[in-house]
């Protein structure tokens, strides 16, 4: 009993650390659940992987974003640099309709849909590639970001080899994954590396003063945060080699979309103009938004078909969630 106490007591903890229901932008919002942590936690390891092991990029920096203003001003700059994307987008869309202007077009000539440079889940959680936009590898994982949740490191990466992403120059806001772990699932090693990392500056109002004060305290270096990072991936590649997870598909009675709970995500799907709702996401299970909804709900022709093509929308629901996505749960049909 007094284990379990101090788990979820550790857990309560956690998510204050992250934001105190509120985001980096100082907006009240709900608090991190473990959910929100996981996928974080699943998708951090794939992006720092590829990066890492990809042997066409160098990495060339690291900077730690180690204070308040730190984090606040990563999270403005991919608000701005979405700004610069979406500005981008336009003048690529306007060089195709025939206008005589200058402007940097993707190798084939073709422009790069928004949806595969931004996302947005919900009101905190958002898909976003890296800050450096002019040349995009769509080839990488999306990297996903909380703005409840605060990365720790920037990383650049150059490409300076082959031909479809020669000088390509990747830099990119980074979690360190055992940061974000839910507490319950840390190990004792990764419990101490985490509390090295991080300190209790959120449990506490400071004077304004003192808001400069440093989130990450022991960091030691760059260098030993990263090989934490690479035995995590090790462990995690190992573990999916062995146990390829396999997507579960149950069919329910009518009635489980009437109500949604409270900690669930909505998922919506793009078409890189406008987005619809297409399900929710909740312990691990992706819940589709039955037929008899569709017209309710306005879904329009595009979000129809993933809804209906079975094998995109497994491709999707791993794209974004890894292997935390478990099982699809469809209502039965009359």
């Amino acid at each position: 009993m007094k284990k379990l106490f101090i788990i979820v007591f550790l857990f309560f903890i956690s998510n204050l650390v992250y934001s105190q229901c509120k985001d980096f932008f100082g907006n009240n919002t709900t608090c991190p659940t473990a959910e929100d942590s996981m996928v974080l936690y699943e998708n951090s390891l794939k992006v720092y992987e590829f990066y890492e092991k990809h042997e066409d990029y160098k990495k060339v920096g690291s900077i730690k974003i180690n204070t308040e203003k730190n984090v606040r001003e990563c999270f403005y700059r991919l608000d701005s640099t979405l700004r610069e994307f979406k500005d981008l987008w336009m003048r690529r869309e306007r060089y195709l309709k025939g206008e005589k202007i200058e402007v940097l077009m993707p190798v084939g000539g073709r422009n790069i849909m928004m949806e595969q440079y931004y996302e947005r889940i919900d009101e905190n959680k958002f898909y976003q590639r890296e800050f450096e936009n002019a040349i995009l590898n769509t080839n990488s994982p999306f990297p996903l970001y909380d703005n409840r949740i605060a990365p720790l490191i920037i990383n650049t990466y150059v490409n300076n080899v082959g031909e479809e992403f020669n000088g390509d120059e990747v830099q990119i806001a980074l979690y360190v994954p055992v940061t974000i772990k839910p507490v319950a699932l840390l190990t004792k090693e990764e419990m101490t590396l985490r509390e090295k990392l991080l300190t209790g500056t959120f449990l506490k109002i400071k004077p304004k003063k003192e808001i400069e004060k440093p989130i990450v305290t022991k960091i030691v270096s760059i260098d030993s945060v990263e090989s934490k990072y690479k035995k995590e991936i090790k462990k995690s590649s190992t573990k999916s080699k062995k146990n390829k997870p396999q997507v579960v598909k149950k069919e329910v009675s009518k009635g489980y979309f009437n109500t949604i709970p409270i900690n669930a995500g909505v998922i919506y799907y793009t078409n890189g103009v406008t987005s619809c709702a297409i399900g929710y996401m909740y312990n691990r299970n992706f819940y589709v938004l039955p037929k008899r909804l569709y017209n309710e709900w306005a879904v329009p022709l595009y979000g129809r078909y993933i809804l209906e093509n079975e094998t995109e929308l497994i491709k999707m629901l791993r794209t974004k969630f890894g292997e935390y996505f478990k099982e699809i749960i469809k209502e039965k049909e009359d």
